[in-house]
């Protein structure tokens, strides 16, 4: 079905239709770069304003960008997609995500991402076998405070574009041990704050994100909430991700 408001993913997605003399800031962006932009404190509005202002961005910097910092952004393997990640200040953190396609024949359009708390994207996964492209973005939050609790996430969605431009269009393609068709798959477990940076946290993997055929979810422990060694797997059979069964795996990196 397709929807523009209602994703789990996308809470609430905008078209960013702000121009050059109507920005959602009233700080002035001319002779700005994203750096500096970023070192004065700007907001996730700022960015996205940049962004919109600025869109070969999108095609001009490496796919992949991860500094530690607040912002942080992935592409999917066809350079057409893209998630920026902003970390904004707080005892959680929330994140807040923009996101960005540009299909070669169309300048990159912006949507704002109202974003109910997924995390920050650390991967795209993309499989285009089917009738159309789709995208698999993987997400990593953390929650520490008054307590240790982090939580993995991995949505399938298409973007499609009619006569009222671009929009994201759920695609439910995670086929359980049950038949039921899911759109996302979420795994959460309690862990030590001190982990949250470490790769063997992520618990979610692709066999490769770019052309992804395996699907790895971490099985966690109901009682305990540690990983065990072992996974569920969800194989592509070139119209769903159907439940492949459980094999021994602990996932220690993103892409397997």
């Amino acid at each position: 079905m397709k929807s523009s408001i209602s994703l789990p993913f996308l809470c609430i997605v905008l078209l960013l239709s702000c121009s050059k003399s109507n920005t959602s800031s009233d700080r002035s962006l001319s002779g700005y770069t994203l750096d500096r932009l970023l070192s004065e404190g700007g907001s996730h509005y700022d960015v996205a304003a940049y962004l919109y202002r600025n869109p070969e961005f999108l095609q001009n910097t490496p796919r992949s960008f991860r500094d530690g910092g607040r912002l942080s952004y992935e592409t999917s393997a066809d350079g057409c997609f893209r998630v920026y990640s902003m970390e904004l200040p707080g005892c959680y953190p929330d994140i807040e995500n923009i996101l960005q396609y540009g299909p070669s024949k169309y300048e990159p359009v912006l949507l704002l991402d109202e974003l109910e708390d997924k995390g920050r994207v650390w991967e795209i996964g993309m499989n285009d076998s089917a009738s159309k492209k789709i995208y698999l973005p993987v997400s990593f939050q953390h929650f520490c405070c008054g307590g240790e609790y982090l939580s993995a996430c991995i949505r399938s969605f298409s973007i499609i574009y009619d006569e009222t431009g671009f929009s994201i269009q759920q695609e439910p393609l995670f086929k359980t041990k049950s038949g039921k068709l899911l759109d996302s798959i979420e795994v959460d477990w309690d862990d030590d704050c001190g982990e949250r940076s470490s790769n063997n946290v992520f618990r979610i993997a692709l066999d490769n994100p770019e052309n992804t055929r395996e699907v790895y979810i971490q099985i966690i422990d109901a009682a305990t909430g540690e990983a065990l060694d072992k996974a569920i797997v969800y194989r592509w059979d070139g119209s769903f991700f159907n439940y492949a069964g459980i094999i021994p795996k602990r996932i220690e990196n993103f892409s397997e």
